[in-house]
């Protein structure tokens, strides 16, 4: 019964905007007091205008290569698509909303459907919100909607317009080499929105492309630049980038895989371009989402896009930050995962954890294979002892290779990658050197996986796993024919794919932390893969969650860390890898890994730190990958710890162990242990710039964890940029600049607020330079003109630099090489 009347509401609802809809003809606006945005007679309705109203200029330069919403159908036989060219095509202008409609779609022979996409735009607000109803006008007919895809085209792509895409912390790109594609919530999309725009032609203004998903379903995040061309039928990707992918890619997909996923989602391929009547192509830009469907490939009567994607313009610059600002903004107030509060008031963060500067492993490579050294607890201790002493510092280590297994001799251990979930017992001497480390302020974390499932384990074997884990399904009506996704990582084991949300998984990994901190007495725990391995979508009916699509993979890894911190003290920090905004809530420690791989300086693709900007204060993120090699150059390794510094990651993650040559050495990232090299006094100063910037951190630790990130300010002249030499084969070689700098403000209540900008020189030279920072764009209101710096070193010294009066504070930088200074700024 209850149905019945929400089909006939939805139905009824259709006949409204039928019954009182506008003909096709003239374009159609929508106005508020920021934007205006319209879409244009053609058919589809494609997106026509997009612009401030106090500026005219519209962002919108082509009618793009894909409708504004593509729906994947599937019936008995296959999966096909369907898209806003199709249909019965009617309008209705209404207050602060217009409803574009689509009757009559036809699915196949069997089923049409009727389609509606309304798009808000109250006042005060600098984007437009689109949601989308779906209704099936034969709700018995065999065929189902498996994925629907919403789409910006026709965007801006100037010459010097800028891109940005949530991977990592975020990167940045010229526009022309938009192309993207990848799956949220994982290390390649780690956020729920993309940017394009900010160049002189465009105004200074770009575009926003926001998913405001509160509850984080999964996802795919993705965009296209499309090439200029007056062919009125070439394809839609002429000219733009390879299908290859960048060298980032590819070392994301060795280093930290876990993409099996993507192959639930079904490639929408854009149209061949149809440029406007009258117009001349132009280069432009698509940023679309692909949502796969809860109960994708099943009966529906009707579907209702539960979250709004919002379009929109900014005018902050960069454009990357500007678009980050209206993200913040919406998550502060929507996000689920921000309910557990920020960092300050977190009970599982505990203060000795937020002062701690820096990380080591006791050995990691990115080929699989490790030695019987590195995780030995003997060689752990031994090394640990004298890294200890060396840095004069506590540090946190992150133990691979700890477990043994139940057979005692060497040859039967349990290695990395292989038998998960089964690690116990650990390794002879475990629990005495944890002990001894933690003693001399080494805080242990073992490594455990919290995603694969070792299908050659013996709790898979014994407890038949695969009815645990996530299963694939034919696109096809019904969503039968299951496979279990398979993943392979080096190791020669093959896993499947846990689910999270199955009490069995949740228990288990709860049971394993549980020994680990009880029994053991470690600090914390690393749990791999669950911010950084992308979801599985599952079928699996006897699986307690929607089928297919849906927010069940954040539900259950969030369901599952309840579980681990039940079994727990409450103050134990949870680490994993990467840094995907959906499990903020439940993890708030992440390994930044993926977050440092790209350049931080150049042209090309680089660093855009959208993550701190947005969440700074609500997480704690840690290390960036070294190799051997970078003590061939030490500018480089420099770099490396500078740049960790100013964006507020705890610095290291240093490997002290490793496999250096045999069929087993790491040809994809080079040697990884760095143990030797830091002991070796030919590589004294290195030591001692470590040690430098740790002392820095430490006086400004509580800013950078409870502050948020700022763009850098203009500085002039800017510095100098380097790339390592190619012969040297260094890990991530750059472009890096000279002098890395880094602002953060900090609202310590809502009458104290600070500003702090960090300074780290990178070479042995003496870096001058002029910062000039306008504090109404960081936050102040313009009414507030004066500022008091102070000026602090690494060894607690603060000093008063002086009060400025007008707005605005010029600092005069003359730093010598390889050290470190801050200023807080405040208003007074």
């Amino acid at each position: 019964v209850k149905m019945a009347k929400q089909v006939f509401c939805f139905f009824a609802l259709f006949s409204l905007f039928l019954a009182g809809s506008g003909e096709l003809g003239a374009d159609i606006t929508l106005s508020n007091d920021i934007i205006t945005i319209g879409f244009g007679n053609s058919n589809g309705f494609p997106l026509s205008q997009l612009a401030l109203r106090n500026s005219g200029k519209n962002l919108v330069v082509g009618s793009g290569s894909e409708p504004l919403w593509t729906l994947v159908a599937v019936d008995t036989i296959n999966a096909f698509a369907v898209d806003a060219t199709q249909g019965t095509q009617s309008y209705q202008v209404l207050a602060n909303e217009l409803v574009l409609t689509w009757a009559n779609v036809r699915l196949r022979q069997t089923a049409t459907i009727n389609v509606s996409l309304t798009c808000r735009l109250p006042n005060g607000q600098s984007y437009a919100e689109w949601t989308l109803l779906i209704v099936n006008n034969n709700p018995d007919a065999h065929v189902s909607i498996w994925q629907v895809t919403l789409a910006a085209a026709g965007l801006t792509a100037e010459d010097d317009d800028q891109f940005f895409f949530p991977y990592g912390f975020g990167i940045e790109k010229p526009a022309r080499n938009a192309n993207e594609n990848s799956l949220y919530p994982s290390s390649g999309a780690t956020m729920q929105f993309m940017a394009v725009g900010g160049g002189q032609r465009s105004g200074g203004q770009g575009v926003y492309f926001g998913v405001h998903d509160p509850n984080g379903s999964m996802k795919n995040m993705r965009s296209q630049h499309i090439a200029a061309t007056n062919d009125v039928g070439a394809d839609a990707s002429t000219g733009a980038e390879s299908e290859e992918k960048e060298p980032l890619e590819q070392m994301n997909d060795v280093l930290f895989g876990g993409t099996s996923g993507k192959a639930a989602f079904f490639p929408v391929r854009p149209k061949p371009r149809m440029p406007r009547a009258g117009s001349a192509a132009v280069a432009s830009t698509t940023l679309a989402a692909d949502i796969l469907q809860p109960g994708a490939g099943l009966p529906f009567t009707a579907i209702s896009l539960p979250y709004p994607v919002a379009v929109g313009v900014t005018e902050r610059t960069p454009t990357w930050f500007g678009a980050a600002s209206l993200y913040r903004s919406w998550a502060l107030t929507h996000a689920a995962w921000l309910q557990a509060g920020p960092v300050r008031t977190r009970g599982d963060l505990p203060r000795w954890f937020q002062e701690t500067n820096v990380w080591v492993n006791s050995g990691w490579q990115c080929y699989d294979i490790f030695n019987a050294t590195q995780g030995d607890p003997e060689v752990v201790l031994e090394r640990l002892t004298r890294i200890r002493a060396l840095f004069n510092t506590t540090l946190a280590l992150h133990w691979y290779e700890w477990q043994q297994g139940p057979d005692p001799s060497p040859a039967a251990r349990y290695r990395f990658d292989t038998h998960y979930p089964d690690y116990f017992p650990p390794r002879v001497d475990f629990s005495s050197v944890v002990s001894q480390l933690q003693a001399m302020g080494v805080s242990v974390f073992p490594y455990i996986n919290g995603r694969i499932f070792d299908t050659g384990s013996q709790s898979y074997v014994r407890d038949n796993g695969a009815q645990y884990c996530t299963k694939a399904a034919a696109q096809r009506f019904g969503a039968s024919d299951l496979s279990l996704y398979v993943e392979t990582y080096g190791s020669g084991a093959y896993f499947n794919v846990a689910d999270p949300t199955t009490d069995y998984w949740q228990q288990k990994i709860a049971g394993i932390v549980d020994q680990l901190v009880n029994t053991y007495g470690v600090a914390g725990v690393y749990l791999d893969q669950l911010a950084a391995g992308g979801p599985t979508a599952d079928w699996d009916r006897a699986h307690d969650h929607t089928l297919g699509g849906g927010d069940y993979w954040r539900q259950g890894i969030v369901q599952m860390l309840r579980a681990v911190r039940m079994a727990v003290p409450s103050n134990t920090p949870l680490l994993t890898e990467s840094n995907a905004e959906a499990y903020m809530d439940a993890v708030g420690v992440y390994l930044t890994l993926v977050a440092f791989l790209p350049p931080f300086a150049g042209t090309g693709t680089r660093f855009a730190p959208a993550f701190p900007a947005i969440y700074g204060g609500y997480y704690v993120g840690a290390g960036s990958i070294y190799g051997q090699t970078d003590f061939l150059d030490f500018d480089v390794l420099a770099a490396k710890m500078a740049v960790s510094l100013v964006h507020g990651i705890q610095i290291g993650w240093f490997s002290l162990g490793g496999i250096t040559s045999g069929p087993d050495y790491d040809k994809s990232c080079g040697p990884m242990g760095t143990y030797d090299q830091w002991i070796d006094p030919d590589n004294a100063d290195m030591v001692t710039y470590l040690q430098t910037l740790l002392a820095m951190r430490s006086q400004i630790v509580h800013s950078l964890i409870d502050g948020h990130a700022y763009p850098p300010p203009a500085l002039d002249p800017p510095p100098r940029t380097f790339t390592a030499n190619a012969s040297l084969h260094v890990h991530n070689p750059g472009p890096f600049p000279t002098l890395a700098v880094g602002v953060w403000r900090v609202d310590w209540s809502a009458a104290n607020v600070s500003v702090l900008v960090v300074f780290a020189s990178v070479t042995t030279n003496l870096e001058r330079t002029i910062a000039t920072l306008v504090m109404r764009d960081y936050g102040f209101p313009a009414s507030t003109l004066s500022f008091r710096v102070t000026g602090i070193t690494p060894t607690g010294s603060r000093s008063p630099i002086g009060t400025f009066t007008n707005g605005t504070v010029t600092l005069h930088i003359a730093l010598p090489g390889r050290y470190a200074v801050a200023y807080e700024i405040v208003a007074v």
